[in-house]
């Protein structure tokens, strides 16, 4: 497998909305190596085929300590949404996502 480009997409807060809700404007942020690893039989017990399907997992060559938080990421063309972030010490990153908009 070979490592490809991430990009992290960055939120600032631009305002607030009518109801208070703050409104925020996108742009790209670092870029980093990363690649998709398989899921494994175990996660598929735990998260179900039907969850797979949507969702992938990332691997990124930087330890999460120089990870800055990030909601979303495009990597291959598409984006994603973060759904969590696990430190796999002392030079790796994982992220579960899930296809931005599904």
């Amino acid at each position: 497998m070979t490592w490809k480009e991430v990009t992290l997409i960055n939120c600032t807060e631009t305002g607030r909305d009518a109801l208070g809700n703050p409104t925020c404007e996108e742009s790209a942020g670092s870029i980093y190596p990363a690649r998709f690893t398989p899921w494994d039989a175990q996660d598929i017990a735990l998260e179900g085929r039907e969850v797979t399907v949507n969702r992938r997992k990332l691997l990124v060559r930087v330890p999460r300590t120089e990870f800055p938080e990030c909601r979303k990421i495009q990597f291959e063309g598409e984006v994603y949404q973060v759904m969590q972030i696990t430190d796999l010490s002392p030079r790796f990153t994982l992220l579960y996502v899930k296809k931005y908009g599904r």
